[in-house]
């Protein structure tokens, strides 16, 4: 969402509202208080503090409100919105990158317009800290602690280093102290909360990577566990439909496993080795594997002497065991494919070879062993694994993995240059519905022998249910087939409204006869208000298709024919203007 057209993509009601509460002059304070980062106070029902964080671009990055609105994007935050849009446009005609005006007067927007004395310029944030004195800055902060404990956590989190159990228990305390703000009487929090309430979190990680840059890894490492173990927590009572817990859950875990081997001696790499595993092993873990799976794979690379290593195989023989009682078969298997990989980067070159053909009931093995061997150019074993593998998921009743075979058997075709497998390859994978191999296929025939194929090809996707694939229809619109497009939309004269244009100029009659019987049925079959809009809407696209002409006749159909259908002919006079 960027700065010059949000209103692309919030509520045209917020926007309505945003917008009047900005040229109602409600948008009291705004201030850089960071490098693009304003703070407002909007004034309405009560004052509300809103933050918005802009990138360089003008994208906006995030944006909060303490008002009690569960939305994504409330009306103070909207009004703040044109605010800023107003100054960087301002900016972008001056050519400047002078700061965002940060006072305005409660004089009307035009007067402002007509005075600019009439707005006041706050100097940036810093600039004011930086001129005083250090005893001034510590009563304020003691001030300001009086008035928000959770300012003394953030000064804690930010200057206090000592013992590690205690810097994470402030951590904790603040990630909590963040939660707890937003959640409702249920226990939960509410979506329009969430970016609030995962602000302590954020404010931990920022130290954590901090520490990553003062060269504690460490230390680094049990912050970011920390905000996992809270933001995992989190996930269970929160609407994260937006995913920034989530997405906060893999910055900190990409934080934690963020290696550089050769700054590490030996001992080191041993201890952040410990300490990742214990944390992998965790049973938080046994529902979000994948996080797990993070974990266990910088454990191994981690692993650089046998004693981890076998410690890491032990761990892995563990989770191995756990799979084999499980209810949920499909999760099982994923997990054991995974559990399975992890174990074959562990593995001499030597062993890698018998593992990999040992494992070839797991698919990401299977397509291991098909590239090794086209890439050392054993395309017949290529082609026999694909093979198997499209047998075997064909059995199993999977579709995907039967296709992906397909592609791996006609790669190795390809190189081995089996034309006549290609031909029957590129034709199977037409027909299931991929495009790229129609174009692949064309090339593989000569310009005499390509229409008899083309017509056994049309005939078996004109069989298949394509209402989740249009690449039959798209053949046919690349290849000007437009008699059997018409055939097709006679078959489903529902779709008439997305293919007249093709059918417009060799079969008009037939295509304004299927429009108008479209029409004419769902106006039959029309009984509420949001029917009747769309029948209305139908009729401007018909004036498009078959002229002014058409669309006026069968408007004046309508009104006669439904009259006692009061709310249809409010909707068809609403668009006489545009029939007419």
């Amino acid at each position: 969402m960027h700065i010059l057209s949000f209103e692309d993509q919030i509520s045209r009601v917020i926007i309505n509202h945003g917008y009047n509460y900005y040229m109602d002059d409600l948008v009291s304070t705004i201030e850089e208080i960071n490098e693009n980062l304003f703070a407002a106070t909007v004034e309405g029902s009560d004052d509300y503090n809103v933050v918005i964080a802009l990138k360089e671009d003008g994208e906006i990055h995030s944006h909060h409100c303490t008002c009690p609105f569960e939305g994504p994007v409330c009306k103070h935050q909207v009004a703040v919105f044109y605010e800023l849009r107003a100054e960087w446009e301002e900016n972008m005609f001056d050519g400047k990158e002078s700061q965002v005006e940060t006072t305005f007067s409660n004089k009307s927007k035009e007067s402002a317009v007509n005075d600019g004395k009439d707005t006041k310029v706050k100097r940036d944030i810093r600039s004011i800290l930086a001129e005083q004195s250090k005893e001034d800055l510590v009563e304020f902060i003691l001030l300001m602690i009086q008035e928000d404990q959770d300012v003394a956590k953030q000064v804690r989190l930010h200057f206090e280093r000592g013992d590690v159990k205690t810097e994470l228990s402030t951590c904790y305390e603040l990630i909590r102290s963040h939660i707890k703000k937003h959640v409702d009487r249920h226990g939960f929090i509410a979506y329009g909360k969430v970016s609030q309430a995962i602000r302590g979190g954020e404010l931990v990680l920022e130290r954590a990577i901090n520490d990553w840059r003062a060269d504690d890894p460490l230390s680094a490492i049990h912050f970011c566990f920390c905000v996992m173990h809270e933001m995992i927590d989190l996930l269970q009572g929160a609407d994260d439909s937006d995913g920034a817990i989530g997405e906060l859950i893999e910055d900190s875990l990409e934080t934690a496993t963020r290696l550089d081997l050769d700054a590490m001696t030996p001992d080191k790499q041993a201890e952040i080795f410990r300490v990742l595993l214990a944390e992998a092993m965790a049973s938080r873990y046994d529902e979000w594997s994948d996080w797990r799976h993070s974990l266990l794979d910088a454990c191994a690379e981690l692993s650089q002497t046998r004693e981890l290593c076998e410690a890491l195989k032990q761990a892995i023989t563990q989770l191995e065991l756990r799979t084999v009682h499980s209810d949920y078969e499909w999760s099982a298997n994923h997990e054991r494919e995974a559990l399975a990989r992890l174990r074959y980067k562990l593995l001499d070159e030597a062993e890698k070879e018998a593992f990999l053909l040992a494992q070839l009931d797991k698919p990401s093995f299977r397509e291991e062993a098909i590239r090794q061997a086209i890439e050392a150019q054993r395309y017949d074993d290529a082609i026999r694994l694909a093979e198997q593998g499209e047998l075997s998921d064909q059995e199993r009743g999977l579709p995907g993995l039967v296709t992906k075979w397909k592609m791996l058997r006609y790669e190795a075709c390809a190189a081995a240059s089996y034309t006549e497998q290609m031909r029957e390859l590129a034709f199977d994978l037409t027909v299931d519905g991929d495009y790229t191999y129609y174009l692949e296929l064309k090339q593989l025939y000569s310009e005499a022998s390509w229409q008899e194929v083309y017509e056994r090809l049309m005939q078996q996707m004109g069989q298949k249910d394509y209402n989740f694939n249009n690449v039959y229809i798209r053949i046919m619109q690349d290849t000007n087939d437009h008699a059997r497009l018409l055939k097709y939309v006679q078959g489903r004269p529902y779709e008439i409204v997305d293919y007249y244009a093709d059918l417009a100029k060799h079969y008009p009659d037939e295509m304004r006869q299927l429009f108008r019987g479209y029409i004419e049925l769902r106006a039959s079959n029309a009984n509420n208000r949001s029917q009747y809009k769309h029948v209305a809407k139908l009729l401007v696209t018909y004036k498009q298709a078959c002229g002014p002409d058409h669309a006026e006749a069968l408007h004046r159909q309508f009104l006669s024919g439904y009259v006692r259908r009061t709310a249809f002919c409010e909707e068809l006079r609403k668009i006489t203007s545009k029939i007419v």
